[in-house]
């Protein structure tokens, strides 16, 4: 059997977008879990230090706690938001020319092409990952550094208790 070619008038005009989009992106369902946040750890002489990937997350997105020996990682984005949102993302004040005009006019002078989202993956995004840490680690001096999607956690040593020598009275 011969399949007309996909993008050619007649099959374009008459399917859905998503259609296609679905024949060519199926992937199997969503399962909701967290994806893990993959981590390198470092010691040296001085602490520990965690790196962790955290593509795309702005620094108030990132959190970092120490309570009780545990390290927690964690990143978390919303959904974006937009304007066609709120009206619906297939309208655009049901003219096809957008509402930038005052008292509902629309403009067409400048008419913005119409978006329809079709696939939305990037709503909310969350990783989270825990570390139990050695008992040296006091959470003391603990500093955190994200650049270009790159979380560096340093963790300092508590002092050790230097050996001394006690006279006998």
């Amino acid at each position: 059997m011969r399949r007309a070619p996909l993008f050619g008038s007649s099959v374009f005009a008459s399917t859905d977008l998503a259609e296609i989009v679905d024949a060519f992106m199926a992937a199997p369902p969503s399962t909701g879990a967290t994806p893990s946040m993959p981590i390198d750890v470092h010691e040296d002489a001085e602490g520990i230090t965690v790196v962790a990937n955290v593509p795309g997350f702005a620094k108030d997105e990132v959190g970092v706690e120490f309570h009780e020996g545990v390290l927690t990682l964690s990143a978390m984005r919303m959904a974006e938001t937009t304007n066609d949102a709120a009206k619906g993302a297939d309208s655009c004040c049901g003219s096809g020319a957008c509402c930038d005009a005052k008292d509902g006019e629309t403009s067409a002078a400048t008419p913005k092409p119409r978006v329809r989202t079709v696939i939305r993956e990037r709503s909310v995004s969350a990783v989270r990952r825990a570390l139990q840490l050695p008992d040296r680690v006091t959470g003391e001096g603990i500093v955190a550094e994200l650049e270009n999607g790159v979380l560096t956690v340093r963790l300092p040593y508590a002092a050790r208790p230097t050996p001394r020598k006690i006279s006998v009275n």
